[in-house]
């Protein structure tokens, strides 16, 4: 037989075992039930919850120069090219032979008509051959902008130079004459450059040594 105060022990486990799997009371965080001060406040400036802070905006990048041609010498130059790293205009935008809407300077000035290739390239297509023995000198303005509004940092430029008058062989005529090592009265010597030159303008760089000693001559241009 169960004794009386064991009885009574029992009957108090059992009325704590169905206490605790009653239904609980929603736990209160302070006066009138709401949420502590600074959960609000992290709430209230949007840090509950990762990924909320808008992205930062990509700073801007300098506009730069990848590709230019020619960069030294220029032999039978058809184009004078020049790349960019950012697209710099529309595509299909019309070619252009006037040298104040180029994005870039010629000096001396040239002939010609440029367009964009690919958006990112300009082609200046010469109409006119350049002059030979002559430097030239291209810049691309600091003020030149791409289509995303960046800029160079500094203007661009740089120098080719077109040939130069170079000594072929020297002729001389009559060339049946018997001579026997001996210039006579009468013979002509045919100097023969790389390029067509004013007789003029080369008699400066031309001398005649007899013996040693300057001797005067004339200059013209061969027949045929």
């Amino acid at each position: 037989m169960m004794g009386p105060h064991k009885r009574a022990a029992i009957h108090a486990l059992l009325l704590l075992l169905l206490a605790s799997c009653g239904p609980s009371s929603p736990p209160s965080f302070g006066k009138g039930g709401g949420p502590p001060p600074a959960a609000a406040g992290a709430r209230a400036l949007g840090l509950a919850s990762a990924g909320t802070l808008p992205p930062r905006p990509a700073p801007p990048r300098p506009l730069k120069v990848i590709h230019r041609s020619p960069s030294k010498h220029a032999e039978g130059l058809s184009a004078v090219v020049v790349t960019f790293d950012q697209p710099m205009a529309a595509l299909g935008r019309a070619t252009t032979s006037s040298p104040d809407r180029w994005p870039l300077v010629v000096t001396p000035p040239v002939q010609g008509a440029l367009r964009w290739v690919a958006g990112d390239t300009a082609k200046l297509a010469l109409t006119r051959p350049l002059q030979n023995a002559r430097r030239y000198r291209v810049t691309v303005p600091a003020s030149l902008r791409a289509l995303s509004g960046d800029g160079l940092t500094a203007p661009v430029s740089w120098t080719f130079e077109t040939p130069r008058p170079r000594l072929v062989r020297v002729l001389l005529r009559p060339a049946e004459t018997r001579r026997h090592g001996r210039l006579l009265p009468g013979d002509r010597l045919e100097v023969l450059f790389n390029l067509r030159v004013d007789p003029a303008a080369a008699r400066a760089s031309l001398a005649l040594l007899v013996n040693g000693a300057p001797w005067p001559f004339s200059t013209g241009r061969a027949a045929g």
